[in-house]
């Protein structure tokens, strides 16, 4: 039977399209995973690290030896018996837990000036943005938040189900919290229709929205996909994780990273380690994949957007985010070549400079 309590080092998603990261069944990961270097060519080896605390392990010092190929930068997250220590207070640069909308919503914010809130997609932590969009907006000059949206631990799982207006309104919930609003808002994937939806209903919260991977309706192989998603987890089935890491791999990569050898065994490696077990949280948030086209709605948004295609993602073609950009009036489209639906993690420089060029032109 597949597990269904999957709190690890990284929130992370069940199917091929989301960022992984997790507890296989049955083997406790150590609080800390390697991850492919920040550069914009994965795989490079990076003495960068990214800390929110003190009592962490290394995946690599724990098993030397075991993935040779789990190289570049190291991710730290800390073990649950340090992580009350950071549900409180909101700290700058440290874990925090807030109760809105009858819900505890985690977050965590670095750096000062404008306020940026970066939204993530299906299954994945707000840590994942910590790779290389916060360390690059915090240097550009500003403050920026990222968030566990519910269904990711430590947030509230909300198993019961929830709504993309759930959380719509836990986003603008968490900016008027900040105080610092309205707020340059980016989201991806199921967070590109978060930030969608949020600059169509609080426009008073949103002065630029960015959709990276952004859709206004669902395809039927999308739809067939979420269905099966779902039915395997309702069944109990756990795909074998060599399987599992083959067709995550095929799904959300570029040709480009699938044709390097040595940066794709890097990807295939941490895949398999995250196994295509879910939480309730996450399926909870699988529900949310279908919906009616909201095409229309949006062309009464009037926030300044940048919507953001990736040339060769599987999961959410190109034309749907040129869509939503054709809906969206004033839209302006950018498409990056060479990288999948992860693009930015397989072409992050080139998504950090769209974003700081769009918030300081506009």
């Amino acid at each position: 039977m597949c597990c269904n309590n999957r709190e690890g080092p990284w929130a992370r998603a069940p199917t091929p399209r989301h960022v992984p990261f997790c507890e296989s069944p049955g083997v406790k990961l150590p609080w800390a995973i390697r991850w492919p270097s920040p550069e914009a060519t994965i795989g490079r080896p990076s003495s960068t690290s990214i800390d929110v605390g003190e009592g962490y392990r290394s995946y690599a010092g724990n098993h030397p030896g075991r993935h040779p190929h789990l190289r570049g930068t190291l991710v730290h997250f800390p073990a649950p018996s340090r992580l009350a220590n950071y549900c409180c207070g909101g700290k700058e640069g440290v874990m925090a837990v807030v109760v809105l909308n009858g819900i505890r919503l985690s977050y965590q914010v670095k750096g000062s000036g404008a306020l940026v809130v970066l939204v993530m997609g299906t299954g994945s932590a707000g840590r994942v943005w910590h790779l290389h969009q916060v360390p690059a907006l915090v240097a550009a000059g500003y403050r920026v938040a990222t968030v566990d949206n519910r269904g990711i631990p430590p947030s509230d799982e909300c198993a019961s189900g929830m709504t993309i207006d759930d959380l719509v309104a836990d986003t603008a919930a968490l900016i008027e919290h900040l105080g610092q609003g309205p707020a340059r808002v980016v989201g991806t994937s199921l967070g590109a229709r978060v930030v969608q939806e949020l600059a169509l209903a609080r426009p008073d919260l949103v002065s630029h929205a960015v959709m990276m991977a952004a859709h206004g309706r669902t395809t039927p192989v999308m739809d067939k996909l979420s269905v099966g998603e779902r039915a395997l987890h309702d069944a109990g089935i756990e795909l074998p994780s060599m399987y599992y890491a083959a067709i995550t791999a095929l799904l959300n990569l570029s040709p480009q990273t699938l044709s390097d050898r040595s940066a794709v065994q890097e990807w295939l490696d941490l895949f398999e380690l995250s196994g295509s077990c879910i939480s309730v949280g996450v399926r909870a948030q699988l529900e949310m994949e279908h919906f009616s086209d909201r095409l229309a709605a949006y062309r009464r948004i009037r926030v300044p957007s940048l919507v953001i295609g990736f040339a060769d993602d599987l999961m959410i073609p190109s034309y749907l985010s040129r869509e939503v950009a054709e809906a969206i009036p004033g839209a302006h489209y950018e498409e990056i070549q060479g990288c999948g639906h992860f693009g930015y993690l397989e072409r992050p420089a080139e998504v950090n400079e769209l974003l700081v060029k769009f918030f300081t032109s506009t």
